[in-house]
């Protein structure tokens, strides 16, 4: 019975234990959360994702809607994190670059930064110095 009690207080103790990681991380999330938009040379047609909450993403690319669910890897150790989209929806119209295609199915990965609040960067690889796209927070036109 005493080896019960010490095994269920250090079970407490530890899941009441909070980090500043999980702090960080529910922030890198939050920031994540609500409109983004970037245009995109040489049309300037603009791009726009938006992610909510519970997971769910939306975009809309001149002609093409698409959906899906996202998952966030936050990186305590660096301020470059991996975001993995999932498309479970495509209409298979014209996107900004004038590709037609119908990619449900497929998911892919970026790496992402917030330079500031209202500013993502988007990487095609972890190590990239120079960011592919750059978003704007809330705004249509970037």
């Amino acid at each position: 019975m005493k080896h019960l009690l010490i095994t269920i207080s250090i079970l407490l103790f530890i899941s009441g234990c909070e980090t500043t990681d999980d702090a960080d991380n529910s922030e890198v999330f939050n920031t994540l959360l609500g409109s983004w938009g970037h245009a995109i040379p040489p049309s300037y047609c603009v791009e726009i994702y938006v992610f909510e909450s519970n997971g769910n993403w939306s975009a809309a690319s001149l002609d093409e809607i698409s959906a899906g669910n996202f998952t966030l890897n936050e990186n305590a150790s660096t301020e470059r994190h991996s975001l993995t989209m999932s498309i479970t929806y495509d209409n298979g119209l014209s996107d900004c670059l004038g590709v037609s295609s119908i990619d449900t199915g497929s998911s892919g990965t970026i790496y992402i930064e917030f330079p500031d609040p209202n500013t993502m960067e988007w990487y095609l690889y972890s190590t990239d110095s120079t960011p592919s796209a750059t978003l704007t927070k809330g705004s249509s036109n970037p």
